[in-house]
Order: structure tokens, then sequence, then C-alpha cells
């Protein structure tokens, strides 16, 4: 269930956090980040940063922050050379990275100093022995660093059965306990995942922990031609996701998504599982009991267009 945020003093307690960074070919906007990071408020963090092959200034402006800062603060490591979602899976799981809390960061965006001291001011307050998951909307930036926009407010809660047929939570904002964080790694740093983000957002769902979603925007989120994945606020990125819903793509990620759930099934409830295994089979099924069984389950997207373009996708078997 979301949460609705308020102000929170933050903990004295200090806990560590590991800042988990993906780069490839980032040496443009890279070195704003990593200011914005040094200005963080909160002072108690680790930057780990996976590069995943690049071939421009990215490592060297990496290594003289690494000689300003101190190899203490910033760790360089490779990534596994197969694409950003399944870099930042793998440096999530990275055994040798020790923390209370983590929080993924892209390598174009800008931090709000208050960034890392809003997150961990808010998961303190939750219980430490579930897992937990915070995000956030964001304000949008162009390439220039001018404020083009703020991403939409959630509409309805963070469940399970959303979580099946849309990702919500930016991973760029996220922050996370060490309880989801041990849920990734027993689900495992390989997983075909369909981005490291959409993952998240499903397996805490999946595995009833607690969402935060901040309606205020702690970060500059970096609009430009080379984005891997946009903010999807326009009306050119909503029709992209309709088309990508008619294409079948579509269902090629809800097949991924459950091929990546069947390593936590032993820690899903019975009906989580049964919603997530119906979902997956309803391209086997004839017209009437694919509606009937889609009805049943209950998934939902947050906006009423997506809930119909839902329908009429699982109406022509594009699902």
């Amino acid at each position: 269930m979301v949460k609705q945020t308020v102000d929170h003093p933050l903990n004295t307690s200090s806990p560590t956090v590991a800042i988990l960074m993906c780069t490839f070919n980032g040496e443009c906007f890279l070195k704003e980040q990593l200011d914005s990071i040094a200005q963080q408020t909160y002072s108690n963090w680790v930057l780990w940063v996976s590069d995943d092959g690049s071939s421009d200034r990215t490592l060297e402006l990496l290594r003289k922050t690494q000689a300003q800062w101190g190899e203490h603060k910033l760790h360089i490591v490779s990534g596994p050379g197969k694409g950003f979602a399944r870099n930042f899976l793998s440096l999530t799981c990275r055994t040798e990275i020790e923390a209370t809390y983590f929080a993924f960061s892209d390598q174009d965006d800008i931090w709000i100093p208050e960034k890392l001291c809003r997150a961990i001011g808010m998961l303190e307050k939750l219980a430490q022995d579930t897992p937990a998951l915070y995000g956030s909307r964001t304000q949008l930036i162009n390439a220039q660093g001018q404020i083009i926009g703020i991403s939409k407010l959630i509409a309805h809660d963070l469940t399970f059965h959303n979580a099946l047929v849309q990702n919500v939570v930016g991973g760029n904002t996220m922050v996370f306990n060490q309880m989801l964080r041990e849920s990734v790694q027993s689900a495992g740093g390989e997983l075909d995942v369909v981005s490291h983000d959409w993952w998240l957002y499903l397996l805490a769902t999946a595995i009833k922990g607690q969402i935060i979603f901040d309606r205020q925007p702690f970060i500059h989120y970096r609009q430009h031609k080379h984005n891997l994945v946009g903010a999807n606020t326009s009306t050119y990125a909503k029709l992209n996701r309709l088309k990508q819903l008619f294409s079948g793509r579509f269902r090629g990620w809800i097949q991924r998504n459950q091929a990546c759930l069947k390593h936590i099934e032993k820690n899903m409830s019975a009906d989580y599982w049964h919603a997530a295994e119906t979902l997956a089979g309803l391209h086997r099924l004839r017209l009437i009991h694919r509606m009937t069984r889609f009805h049943q389950i209950g998934v939902r997207r947050q906006s009423v267009l997506g809930n119909c373009a839902l329908f009429v996708a699982v109406a022509l078997n594009q699902v």
C-alpha cells in the first residue's frame, strides 16, 4: 500500500548507504551527478560504480574523482556487459557491498542535496525486519539542466497487482533496505529482468514489502537523446507504450517477469502466485475464458486509459 509522505527527522544513528551507480559512455553529464552526490546533506554513504565497458572518458572521470574522494568513498568495478538492467542487478548482488540501505543512481541525473536524508529518514520509520522500498516523483530537466516538467503523481496504491502489468517507481529514485536487498540476492543477479527497477517494484510487492512513494521530487531527471529509458510523460511516449502493448512486446515482458518470479515463488502467497501464473497464461485461453480469468485476478494499471488499453489488448490476445 502507498504511504503518502510527511517530513520526518533523520535518525541520529546515521546508517550506512551504498549508492549503486551504473555507467556506460556517460562523460557528458557524469561530473554533475558526482558533484550532486558529494553535496548530499546526508554524508554516511559510499559510492559503488559498475562501468559496462565505456569507451569515452567515463572511467577517467571516475578515477579522477576517486583520487579526490579516496578509495574508501568511491569503488569502481566492471559490469557484465549485458545492458543496463543486468548491470544494476549484478551490482546490487555483489557480496562485498555492505550497507544498511542501498540507493540506485543513474549517471546523468542531478540529486537534490536532501535526497538521501529524505529517503533514509522515511525508511528508518519502518520495521527493519520487513523489505522496504522508497521512490519519489522526479523533476524533469533537459540536456542543459533547465526544468521542463515534473513526473505524475501515483493515482492508486502500489500493489503486486499493479506491478504485474506496470512499473511506476523510477529506479533513479529508489532507496531500499537490507531486507529487500537480500531478497534480490536470493533471486539471483543473472535474471533476465525487463528492467532493474520494475523487478524491484515487482519483487517488493510480491513478498508484501512496504512501499513508500514520496510526493515531492528529490532528483532532477535529465531528458536527452541518449536516454536508454525516458520519463514517458509525452504524448509520443504514451503512444509508444500503446504500440508496445499491441505489438506482442508487452506479452514478452510479462513472460520474462513470470520467469523471474519463479525464483521467489516459495516466498509468495498462493493468491499472488496464482495471479502471476494466470496472467502469463492468458494468451493460451479462448476469448471468453481469457476475459473471465483476466477479470478474476484483478490486475490494473494506474490510469483509466491504461486500463482500457490493457483490457483491449487482452481481448485481442496481445498479453
